[in-house]
């Protein structure tokens, strides 16, 4: 009977996302139907705030279902400490964005399940606005993100699933040249996790990229070399990073001596085969497309940015969460690659690689967290 409830709960997270794409592809093809001329005013996908409302309800759901019948992981340390005011200076110390949750949430219950889904509730709640917010939004991109891991990672990282979501709030914003709103979300995401800080470097890159596209291709390969020989480099950054207010401990340990021999995982590269997939087909086809894509080579760098961070766990596991900032927009990008090219057989390959290796990870992962631990931890 587990073992059914098991297979019903990995086909929920699976069919949430189709249930999106079907939901835009249908607003978009009633906003056809409706149009005189019979074209769409816009290409941007966006969702109605009563479905994203509802749809963030669903993910949240999740939260209260997806532990089996306790706690385990990093969700029963959450727990626990959620459950006890003894532990709010500490959960001050580790996140100050988490603490504001806590407080908030113990004004009225200290109930754990409450705090996952509330937790996954502002997780999704800014994915999709930032879905909204941006002008290269299509139905395919949000079909990536919930077939991605990315769709999970408010149930077991509450720290830094919140810090992921404004990060690519921020570039989205950036984009829009809403530079204060665009400032303010890599605040917020830095509140909630002190790896954010990466997210102000990846931006400035961005920055010089809009203004210069030869400069901004010097940047990519020194970050291709920072990554190849980051087992030199990794003692340099250590020294500079303990100097630097706010990022304390946890982003020092990320890059470890210790961490480096303890947290290597070589599989975690397969984990990032979509996106290298995405960074690659996006760089055959840049000067076919940079024309038809706004920020195409700002797109582009993110994303091979979030395909060198999985090449890291070469030296260290944990390396991913940098690059973790940037998937969202990566899978944007991977949307609007689909949807401008010309070439339908080369297009639709693309699409169903992209599609094929999430499902994979993702039933796989979630197959290991029911099966041999009995819910996600």
């Amino acid at each position: 009977m587990k073992e059914i409830i098991y297979i019903i709960k990995i086909l929920y997270i699976i069919f949430v996302p189709i249930l999106m794409y079907l939901a835009l592809k249908i607003k978009r093809q009633r906003a056809y139907s409706n149009n005189t001329f019979g074209q769409l005013h816009s290409e941007k996908s966006s969702f109605p705030f009563i479905a994203l409302i509802i749809f963030c309800i669903i993910y949240a759901f999740y939260a209260l279902i997806c532990s089996g019948d306790q706690f385990i992981g990093d969700r029963y340390n959450y727990a626990i400490r959620f459950s006890d005011d003894i532990y709010l200076n500490y959960i001050k110390t580790q996140s100050m964005g988490l603490y504001w949750i806590f407080i908030l949430l113990h004004s009225f219950t200290y109930e754990p399940n409450l705090l996952f889904f509330a937790v996954t509730f502002i997780y999704s709640f800014i994915v999709l606005i930032t879905f909204n917010e941006c002008k290269e939004s299509t139905p395919i991109a949000i079909l990536l993100w919930g077939l991605s891991l990315s769709s999970i990672y408010s149930y077991y990282l509450l720290k830094q699933s919140i810090a992921i979501a404004f990060g690519g709030l921020a570039l989205i914003l950036l984009f829009n040249k809403k530079w204060l709103f665009s400032v303010l979300s890599i605040i917020l995401a830095i509140c909630f996790h002190e790896s954010a800080y990466i997210i102000v470097l990846v931006l400035l890159v961005v920055l010089v990229i809009r203004k210069n596209r030869k400069i901004g291709a010097i940047f990519s390969m020194v970050a291709f070399i920072s990554i190849l020989f980051f087992g030199i480099f990794n003692k340099y950054f250590i020294s500079i990073a303990i100097l630097i207010p706010g990022i304390g401990n946890q982003l020092v340990s990320y890059v470890s001596d210790e961490e480096l021999i303890l947290s290597s995982n070589y599989l975690t590269i397969f984990k990032g085969l979509p996106y290298f997939v995405i960074t690659f087909y996006g760089f055959i086809k840049r000067k076919e497309m940079a024309s038809k894509i706004n920020n195409y080579y700002s797109y582009l760098f993110v994303s091979f940015f979030a395909s060198l961070t999985f090449f890291a766990s070469f030296y260290m596991y944990w390396m991913w969460r940098f690059g973790a900032y940037f998937f969202f927009p990566s899978l944007i990008f991977a949307g609007k690659l689909f949807q401008v090219s010309d070439n339908k057989n080369e297009k639709q390959s693309f699409l169903a690689i992209v599609i094929l290796l999430f499902l994979f990870i993702t039933i796989r992962a979630l197959f290991q967290y029911y099966f041999l631990y009995g819910g996600i931890s």
